[in-house]
């Protein structure tokens, strides 16, 4: 019995084949460990990407008034708020939910009364300021694309003229 004892104390061959599993095992875990964090980290970029795309979508629409024979019907509109304007909502929004004074999204927040002399909304030159620029921006960017139709315009007549003097 004693002989048997030396002999498994004395034997290596198992010992080997142990320590390459533990060796394996541990970089396998290792490395898939840090492929689920990079797979997390492209699939929130991926995430984010899409948010923006869909964010710069822009849904305004407009259908005029329709009339004839008598009968009418009533146009349609809607334009969407401008990204800039947007984000200031959202941002006076999360400051409020940092101190801790709002639970409602910036649209549905209660106007002051008259009775509310206590100045709780310390905020709305800020917002008022925020809101201008953003107005500002929104008449720029509609002045730009009047310049752009004005001189696209301009480029066809000269197009068809030149054409003309060709043919």
């Amino acid at each position: 019995m004693i002989r048997l004892l030396q002999k498994l104390w004395a034997d290596e061959a198992g010992y080997v084949l142990s320590a390459e599993a533990v060796t394996v095992g541990t970089v396998g875990v290792l490395g898939a460990t840090v492929g689920v964090g990079a797979m997390s980290e492209a699939v929130n970029k991926e995430l984010t990407e899409t948010a923006y795309a869909i964010r710069s979508l822009d849904q305004s629409y407009c259908i005029p008034a329709q009339q004839g024979c008598g009968s009418w019907t009533a146009g349609s509109c809607y334009v969407q708020q401008d990204v800039e304007e947007a984000r200031a909502d959202l941002g006076l929004y999360i400051q409020d939910l940092e101190n801790g004074t709002s639970d409602l999204p910036p649209r549905e927040k209660a106007l002051p009364t008259p009775a509310d002399s206590d100045g709780t909304l310390d905020d709305q030159p800020d917002r008022k300021a925020l809101k201008e620029r953003a107005k500002k921006t929104r008449e720029e960017q509609r002045r730009m694309r009047q310049r752009k139709r004005e001189q696209q315009r301009l480029k066809q007549q000269q197009d068809n003229q030149a054409d003309e003097a060709t043919t």
